[in-house]
């Protein structure tokens, strides 16, 4: 068996192996090995819970992050902020569906920044089960106020 030639030069890949020398490639079909956990073909519903999806939002208004949890009814998930930590959680026991027997979990963790008005972060799920949570931010520039200057009284 000879090595098949990678598309960088003269490197092989070390699975890619062909059972005739690579100057009859042109001419036969070839077949290459590579290890099954190399592979990246699973189906997307299998290994896609609690995955982020969109984008992470960090604007002057606002953060948010949308996350995947459509194998999660919505009381299997929970959301908490410690300090300017958010921890996104979901789990559920064992449930037998027709493939067999699953158990599923996942943790996001996200640091918010240092102007997320803390105490203002809102959740909601949609029927495709993606979860959204948003945190709307302080203002930092705040509302022009007039300050009055007093006069101190004379001593």
């Amino acid at each position: 068996m000879s090595k098949m030639s990678s598309s960088h030069g003269n490197r092989t890949h070390p699975w890619a192996t062909v059972p005739y020398p690579s100057s009859d490639l042109h001419n036969y079909p070839c077949k290459v090995r590579i290890p099954r956990w190399i592979q990246h073909h699973e189906p997307a519903d299998v290994n896609n819970f609690g995955k982020v999806i969109g984008k992470i939002v960090n604007d002057e208004k606002m953060f948010a992050v949308e996350v995947d949890t459509m194998h999660f009814d919505p009381e299997e998930l929970s959301v908490h902020v410690t300090g300017h930590e958010l921890l996104i959680e979901g789990n559920h026991d064992e449930k037998t569906d027709k493939h067999g027997t699953v158990k599923r979990s996942f943790t996001r963790r996200y640091t918010l920044p240092d102007d997320v008005f803390v105490d203002g972060v809102e959740t909601s799920i949609n029927e495709k089960g993606i979860l959204s949570v948003r945190a709307p931010k302080r203002s930092t520039i705040g509302a022009a106020r007039k300050i009055p200057i007093k006069v101190a009284p004379h001593v």
